[in-house]
């Protein structure tokens, strides 16, 4: 921060994009294009990269996880929610969706295309469409535990987030909830954030006796 404030201090007044670049820092100045503001303070955000994020997201939930295998009866039966905790405004509800969740692309046409091209691309659309809900042990990653976490009670919430495809819209790439075991420990994760609303996010494949699939009618990520 010492280093940021020299170079800041002889910035010329009238610099609108600059970088400060400092031994652990980039910084990166953009005009906001807003009213001029109270003089000599600024405000600032930052963003993880997407890597970055993950890995260090990642790292804490599976720690968290890890503690159940210490607890004992009747604990070890009780639900168990991890919170995450962050006043970083730039962790994003959506990229914590996506990161246990995983990527649930959709099969896109045009709908109102009505040339040659697109009559073709709705005609290929509806092929590989058929090809997936007839092969999803082959498209849809760990299909077996998702089709397990339904017939279980998940259904209704499996169909919500497409991980049950529909609307030509699957899982093409499962996140941690499916990727690591360890994660059955947890029956859910909650993102606690101060400068808005929290968010849980239940885990449909924990280990039967903690999982909240009765709950499932209250859990809406749309």
């Amino acid at each position: 921060m010492k280093e940021f404030r020299e170079k800041f201090a002889v910035l010329p007044s009238d610099a609108i994009n600059h970088e400060i670049v400092t031994e652990g820092i980039k910084f990166k100045l953009i005009h906001s294009g807003g009213k001029p503001g109270i003089p000599c303070s600024f405000m600032s955000s930052y963003k993880f990269p997407d890597e970055l994020f993950d890995r260090y997201v990642t790292y804490r939930l599976i720690e968290k996880a890890r503690k159940r295998a210490s607890f004992e009866l009747p604990e070890r039966n009780c639900p168990y929610i991890v919170a995450f905790v962050s006043e970083n405004i730039s962790i994003d509800d959506l990229d914590f969706r996506d990161l246990l969740y995983g990527g649930t692309p959709q099969i896109f046409v045009l709908p109102d295309d009505e040339s040659e091209m697109g009559r073709l691309g709705k005609i290929q659309r509806e092929k590989d469409w058929a090809n997936i809900l007839a092969n999803k042990e082959k498209f849809i990653p760990k299909w077996h535990e998702i089709a397990a976490a339904s017939l279980s009670g998940w259904h209704n919430f499996l169909t919500e987030i497409y991980y049950i495809p529909h609307d030509y819209t699957y899982l093409a790439k499962e996140g941690l909830f499916l990727s690591d075991p360890i994660m059955k420990n947890v029956s859910g994760i909650l993102l606690i954030r101060k400068s808005s609303e929290s968010y849980f996010y239940p885990n449909p494949f924990c280990d039967h006796e903690i999982s909240l699939s009765q709950f499932q009618d209250f859990f809406n990520l749309k």
